[in-house]
């Protein structure tokens, strides 16, 4: 006696062949492949193991959901996987572009500009806060420039001594080299950065 297969569900869309499932940060939408036999498609997955999880919280996700329910992000469809692999290599330029500004200031203005035309692209996705960290720091190395230089000029006018620059510059050195390197080990691992 042959068994009947077991009822597919109702609520999940046909699934259709599309080859393997790309690997990433980011959060691809899967199409499971689909094998017919005797004009019954017979999925090679079950449907459990169509979801993928976010990589942001670690939900499982079906492929047809949008926005992860659990902490909201964007999910990634698979056409747009090679614009979020090229916006990660922009994000890894722009922090090589912060860590030679320490050397020379130019690289910081071409790291400013990258950053602003990227981060209209990656809204949505989880390199979104990547963007944001790298302006907010680039921004704020400039502003500590600024009261660095002017800490040296004050304090070599009125108290006879620039030291007051150097005490100045060590703790926003110290804090720009923290956020180069924070954000590098968070975008190496996939992981977006959020907090100060």
């Amino acid at each position: 006696m042959d068994a009947a297969p077991p009822p597919r569900p109702a609520a999940d869309p046909p699934l259709t062949a599309s080859g393997p499932l790309p690997n990433g940060p980011t959060l691809p939408v899967p199409r499971a492949a689909a094998v017919f036999v005797d004009a019954e498609p017979v999925a090679e997955t079950d449907f459990a193991a169509a979801r993928v999880p976010c990589p942001v919280c670690g939900t499982r996700l079906e492929a047809t959901r949008e926005h992860c329910f659990g902490c909201g992000w964007k999910v990634v469809a698979p056409d747009a996987a090679g614009t979020a692999t090229a916006l990660r290599a922009s994000a890894r330029a722009i922090y090589l572009l912060m860590g030679l500004s320490l050397f020379l200031a130019l690289p910081a203005v071409g790291a400013l500009v990258l950053a602003y035309v990227d981060r209209g692209k990656a809204r949505g996705t989880w390199l979104d806060g990547h963007f944001e960290w790298q302006v907010d720091t680039l921004w704020g190395v400039f502003w500590m420039g600024v009261a660095v230089l002017a800490a040296t000029w004050l304090g070599g006018r009125f108290l006879g001594t620039g030291a007051w620059g150097l005490l100045t510059g060590l703790p926003a050195l110290a804090w720009y080299v923290h956020r180069i390197v924070k954000g590098w080990t968070r975008l190496s691992d996939g992981d977006p950065i959020t907090g100060g």
